[in-house]
């Protein structure tokens, strides 16, 4: 009897140690809240909803904990999701094959994360500003393509046969019951886990982050491991836009517009410390469903969308001064 209390006790400890404990007892707490105030919350219909919106975001917010982790900042995200929804849109329009039109819509992220990683790493400008920059240079680039105007994926607009089967991939279910697009969150989460917390890229990342001078010291290449964080959050962004291409149908100007808040904000809830050196995939995948849950909850009790707006900011604000509290006495705040 006291072995096993020994080994339950012991269990217990390691559980409530872990870093995530916290969010995800929050989460708990909040989905109960919920379930208590709208019988609709808790059915699977409503479940996987939530599982699916928090999809898009969640996948670009694998990326965002990379680079918050080294100490920088990506505020590009949201204008390289539309510019790579609306490349994409428009090769299918003028014909291209939906393979190409995807990877003409990747190799724009990919670009647009090495472009942010040269200005931050090469020229020295400060992420916060860099970032700031190519987010109007990008969008505006998208804009002046389209003129502003909307981009219809139809069968009158796209002749590729497989345009069905991309929709599918991005609005369907698998097993008619998963949405693909958790199914796409969770591969990527599952590979940003490995190179995040399972090999030396990873710790890199964090040791950068925790002080540039002492990784430099222990012969890292700091500049080189920024660029991989800036090169690696690109591309997810651009995949993000692309699904969502797929799933609206009907790319519209406003796409991504301020999502790098949206972004954001599920990796410091999650415990990715805003100075650099700290962060968890698990704890931005829980951020992401707490950042999910809140705006669904508060929908489904008839809250105003601005209030949802309000309240999420002061989660937000409440969530880095927690960080910046937590960090006092380790350091002075990083310039991003």
């Amino acid at each position: 009897m006291n072995a096993n209390t020994n080994v339950f006790q012991t269990a217990m400890k390691k559980i409530v140690s872990r870093p995530e404990f916290g969010i995800i007892l929050a989460l708990v707490l909040m989905m109960v809240f919920f379930s208590l105030l709208s019988d609709p919350f808790l059915t699977s219909k409503n479940i996987l909803n939530i599982i699916r919106q928090i999809s898009f975001v969640g996948i670009l917010a694998m990326g965002m904990t990379m680079v918050l982790t080294c100490g920088d900042i990506d505020l590009s995200v949201g204008a390289v999701y539309y510019m790579s929804a609306v490349a994409m849109s428009a090769c299918l329009v003028a014909g291209a094959p939906i393979w190409l039109a995807i990877t003409v819509g990747m190799l724009l992220g990919l670009g647009s994360g090495a472009l942010n990683g040269f200005l931050v790493t090469q020229i020295g400008l400060p992420s916060f500003i860099g970032t700031l920059g190519t987010t109007n240079i990008i969008r505006g680039a998208a804009l002046v393509a389209t003129n502003g105007f909307a981009i219809a994926l139809n069968s009158n607009t796209v002749r590729d046969p497989g345009l069905e089967t991309f929709k599918w991939a991005a609005s369907g279910q698998a097993f008619d019951f998963i949405p693909m697009m958790a199914i796409f969150l969770a591969i990527i989460a599952v590979i940003a886990f490995i190179i995040y917390h399972k090999t030396l890229l990873g710790f890199h990342f964090r040791a950068v982050g925790s002080s540039s001078d002492a990784a430099i010291a222990a012969g890292i290449n700091t500049k080189s491991v920024r660029m991989t964080a800036f090169i690696i959050c690109g591309p997810l962004a651009s995949f993000g836009g692309i699904m969502m291409a797929a799933f609206l149908t009907n790319i519209q100007a406003s796409i991504g517009s301020g999502m790098e808040l949206s972004v954001i904000a599920p990796c410091i809830i999650g415990g990715t410390s805003i100075s650099g050196g700290k962060g968890s995939i698990v704890g931005t995948i829980v951020g992401c469903l707490i950042v999910g849950v809140l705006s669904n909850g508060l929908i489904l009790l008839g809250v105003s969308s601005w209030w949802q707006v309000v309240i999420q900011g002061i989660i937000i604000v409440g969530a880095v001064a927690f960080d910046l509290m937590t960090q006092k006495g380790k350091g002075s705040l990083k310039a991003v």
